[in-house]
């Protein structure tokens, strides 16, 4: 299980990532029932702090979606450096639209290029969403270890 969670060598298949997506949903579920009563003193603290130990709790959550996207994409027989183009180019492309919202200006009046921005993010993150989730894995061993449904039969 750690291998699965905090490697960032081998391959998983599409059953082993479908099975991770709700780790993280039920992590942040135990901290915002567990922390507040293990530590009620909490919610007197700053919204600083409260943020803090919050990104405290999610490190290992964030670094195990990390490690098991790269390992899904080396089962796409792709490099882990696929990961900055679909978490890191919308994030860029949805920068436009963050800065135009933060000066004021009304979402019904954008400029075309800012909502182009946006569809392209999410059309990075349709990409990413069949690549990961609904493909299967490179057929027999490749650059990055053998086939994991090899090993299951």
């Amino acid at each position: 299980m750690l291998h699965y969670l905090f490697s960032f060598e081998g391959r998983i298949n599409r059953a082993k990532m479908w099975l991770f997506v709700p780790i993280p949903f039920v992590w942040f579920l135990v901290y915002l029932i567990g922390v507040p009563r293990l530590l009620p003193h909490l919610e007197s603290e700053p919204f600083v702090v409260r943020r803090g130990v919050l990104l405290l709790w999610m490190v290992p959550v964030f670094y195990a979606c990390i490690a098991v996207f790269v390992k899904r994409l080396h089962d796409r027989d792709m490099s882990g450096w696929w990961f900055l183009v679909f978490w890191g180019l919308p994030i860029a492309l949805g920068i436009p639209g963050i800065l135009y919202l933060w000066w004021g200006t009304a979402p019904d009046h954008l400029p075309m290029w800012v909502t182009a921005c946006q569809w392209s993010a999410m059309a990075v993150y349709v990409w990413m969403l069949v690549e990961l989730f609904l493909m299967r894995g490179t057929a027999g061993g490749n650059r990055f270890g053998s086939d994991p449904l090899a090993k299951a039969n």
